[in-house]
């Protein structure tokens, strides 16, 4: 009875810090330790706060939101999203790290092998070979600590430009009235999606709140701190000088490695806790065979994409990069909007909640590319818009779904 207890989550709650360093370690992506640069770039201190406080009290939310149930109902009933969030989101660090590795000065096929073993690694060790939690839990103390230090150590680094000349050059404006409302919708969101949280949710319950709180708020929002620390540096997304400032680059590779591995080891928990509850035991797991082709395509995608040609005043590597937050400022939370937010108690089923999102993500997507590409950024507000009208046909169907529930059944 006891062996029993022990495994269940609420008795995990005395680990809550541990799951509070994990969280602020999962979370920070290639999105947390550059996403800031383009903004102070581009619009100044304002597009920094527009960026760094919905993302750490929307993250946070989450543990305040949803129970271990509420939790395990969304992974039950959303799991293909879910494992595609986690594909995305590696692909999306992969082709970061291929990116440095091409720019830095290795080239792109010497920087692209590099790259390709090293994010593979990443990705396939948890699926190969079953890691604990308690060793993933080490791993983010260490790697939350190394990162400290090794930013600390780039301060040492003589020629570093100051932050006062990148933001100079992009003072307030009223763009961030566009901006800002998306930030918010794609970081209160996206968090819903994500298999890590909803691993550390489960570990750490009935205390989430708390780990969420202390895991965003204060030590996520210090990894974020640090990032414009060395903004000034790669303020034109030229990685050219990597080398030089080589505490940023391993700050940069270990944390993109490790958001990898995480999200691999959630994609294999999750299918070995699917194979044991199925009544037919499974012989293999796709997953890792698809895993392994995303971050494959992604390595070599982002080692090529120094040789892009420039658009709209955007280098190649900056398109691309721009292109994968499509996903997580649309695609994801207008998934989490349509699919899984209620209205009034009610939700659409599944079937139709997921037509109207593929609707409105494609209707939306012209305004997203007007906004962030072309950077008319008015667009955006056109892109949310459509985005509210979307969740109003959704709760429409869901009110007619709860009214004529044998005739929604049958079609």
């Amino acid at each position: 009875m006891n062996k029993v207890a022990q495994t269940k989550p609420g008795n995990n709650s005395s680990f809550w810090p541990g799951w509070s360093v994990y969280l602020a370690v999962s979370w920070t992506w290639c999105i947390g330790m550059f996403l800031p640069v383009l903004l102070i770039r581009d619009f100044g201190w304002g597009g920094y706060l527009a960026f760094l406080l919905p993302n750490c009290i929307g993250s946070a939310l989450m543990g305040r939101v949803l129970t271990a149930e509420s939790s395990r109902n969304i992974r039950a009933n959303h799991a293909g999203m879910i494992r595609l969030f986690s594909l995305v989101t590696a692909g999306f660090q992969a082709f970061f790290i291929g990116w440095i590795a091409s720019a830095a000065g290795f080239g792109a096929i010497p920087g692209g092998l590099l790259a390709l073993i090293i994010a593979a690694a990443a990705a396939l060790l948890p699926v190969l070979r079953p890691i604990s939690s308690t060793v993933a839990l080490w791993l983010c103390t260490l790697a939350f600590t190394a990162s400290l230090l090794l930013i600390g150590g780039s301060l040492l680094i003589e020629g570093q430009p100051q932050l006062s000349q990148i933001a100079k050059a992009a003072p307030l404006t009223g763009q961030l009235l566009w901006l800002a409302p998306v930030c918010v919708f794609g970081f209160a969101l996206c968090p819903y999606l994500d298999g890590t949280f909803h691993t550390a949710l489960a570990r750490s319950a009935p205390k989430q709140g708390r780990t969420f709180g202390v895991g965003f708020i204060v030590l996520f929002a210090v990894m974020v701190l640090l990032t414009p620390l060395y903004a000034g540096w790669l303020s034109d997304s030229n990685f050219g000088r990597m080398l030089m400032i080589w505490p940023v680059a391993l700050h940069l590779l270990l944390q993109t490695l490790l958001t990898i591995f995480l999200h691999a080891k959630a994609g294999s928990d999750a299918a070995e806790a699917a194979a044991a509850q199925s009544p037919t035991p499974a012989h293999s797991n796709p997953q890792k065979y698809l895993l392994a082709s995303v971050v494959t395509a992604s390595v070599i995608l982002g080692a090529a994409s120094p040789e892009l040609p420039d658009y709209a005043g955007l280098r190649g590597p900056e398109l691309l990069y721009r292109g994968f937050l499509v996903f997580y400022g649309l695609v994801f939370p207008a998934y989490v909007w349509i699919c899984i937010v209620p209205f009034r108690g009610r939700q659409v089923a599944l079937h139709r909640g997921i037509i109207i999102w593929i609707a409105a993500v494609l209707l939306a997507l012209p305004c997203f590319w007007m906004g962030f590409i072309e950077r008319q950024m008015w667009w955006l507000a056109i892109a949310l818009g459509l985005l509210a009208a979307a969740k109003c046909v959704a709760a429409a169907a869901a009110q007619t779904h709860q009214m004529n529930p044998i005739r929604s059944n049958q079609t």
